[in-house]
């Protein structure tokens, strides 16, 4: 879900990335206890002689064996743009969920400056939320009374680097 200044919306849905970010600093705040996110990987395409690679960068790890926020600048590709990985938690087995993360008019979620959330948790009633930004960074809360969202989740933003 992207936070475009007023609603939380489906990334998939915006019209188009921003074909203008050649690279981008990512800042992964979680939040709740570690039930279903159990860490996030990136994986920007990186130019070789031997032509196009996908790199791994281990980006955020649940607490506790991880902090609550991380930062890194990845770079992106045109073409390809930016790969995120989580590993979540589903009846009881970890298994991937990949985002692929595009800068062109296609299919697929968009890559824009910005907040995301990223949550692996079922039936959210998204119109409820919305982003907050405070001096511990982002953070999701109800729109009702400002409390916390009552969930694991993770804040992406994304800023141009």
């Amino acid at each position: 879900m992207f936070w475009d200044g007023t609603s939380l919306v489906a990334a998939d849905s915006l019209a188009m990335g921003d074909l203008s970010l050649a690279s981008v600093q990512l800042t992964f705040y979680g939040f709740g206890q570690a039930a279903e996110i159990r860490h996030i990987d990136v994986h920007p395409a990186v130019r070789t002689a031997l032509g196009r690679r996908d790199a791994v960068f281990y980006a955020w790890t649940a607490p506790p064996n991880g902090v609550a926020c991380t930062r890194c600048v990845m770079p992106v590709d045109v073409n390809a743009g930016l790969t995120v990985s989580t590993r979540i938690l589903v009846d009881g087995s970890e298994e991937d969920a990949t985002t692929a993360f595009v800068v062109a008019k296609s299919s697929g979620p968009k890559l824009l400056e910005g907040e995301y959330v990223l949550c692996a948790a079922p039936g959210i009633l998204w119109k409820q939320f919305e982003i907050v930004s405070g001096p511990d960074g982002a953070r999701l809360v109800s729109r009702v009374d400002r409390s916390a969202a009552p969930f694991q989740h993770v804040v992406l933003t994304v800023v141009r680097a």
